[in-house]
């Protein structure tokens, strides 16, 4: 179980930091008085979020943040990061989302998803980092025989790469709590996350 601190005595790494789900996570980690550190390739998001994130919680707040422009599988820049801050805790929201593109790329997908989540936890277990959100996916639930689904609903086999991805991310990550439970590991497995910040700042 990881050590229980203050939140401006934590240090939190946000994979995909700069995406849609990821930079209103930011702003509210911020506000809640954390350290934050983003990862992001930009390569499905655009740097200007960085502004707006700032805009919304103000000079101060901002301050705490570090960005990193670099691939999560870039085990190089990871361990960068990791010397350069003292993360506690990452939520790991980084990864290609596309369904249909899935389809026609499952390749790239299962290379991108499953290889930047490897690299990720065995640099966060190399520095003694073992508490992680992942940001999973409805689609773990496959075609299910009931609905709605609650958290009490049985996996089932996906129907498109980009949910075996986080189907099979959250085996690995579930195998590793069960080799060594001082893993922290929450999955979230959320539908489709729409709407922007009420400030009209961030869609």
């Amino acid at each position: 179980m990881s050590e229980k601190k203050f939140p401006e005595q934590t240090c939190v790494l946000v994979t995909g930091g700069a995406g849609f789900i990821g930079s209103h996570t930011v702003v509210e980690l911020l506000k809640q008085g954390y350290n934050v550190v983003i990862v992001d390739n930009l390569s499905n998001a655009s740097i200007k979020v960085l502004d707006r994130i700032a805009q919304i919680v103000g000079e101060k707040a901002a301050q705490r943040l570090a960005f990193y422009q670099a691939d999560v599988s870039d085990r190089d820049a990871l361990e960068r990061v990791f010397h350069e801050h003292p993360i506690d805790r990452v939520i790991h929201f980084a990864g290609f989302k596309a369904v249909g593109e899935s389809v026609r790329k499952p390749i790239e997908y299962y290379a991108n998803n499953l290889g930047t989540t490897l690299a990720l936890v065995d640099v966060m277990r190399k520095h003694g980092c073992k508490s992680i959100i992942f940001s999973s996916s409805s689609t773990v639930y496959g075609d299910p025989d009931e609905l709605p689904l609650t958290e009490k609903s049985p996996k089932k086999p996906a129907t498109n790469p980009y949910g075996w991805t986080k189907w099979m991310i959250e085996q690995i990550l579930s195998d590793l709590w069960t080799a060594d439970p001082e893993w922290d590991v929450v999955l979230l497995r959320y539908f489709n996350p729409i709407g922007a910040h009420p400030s009209g700042l961030m869609g």
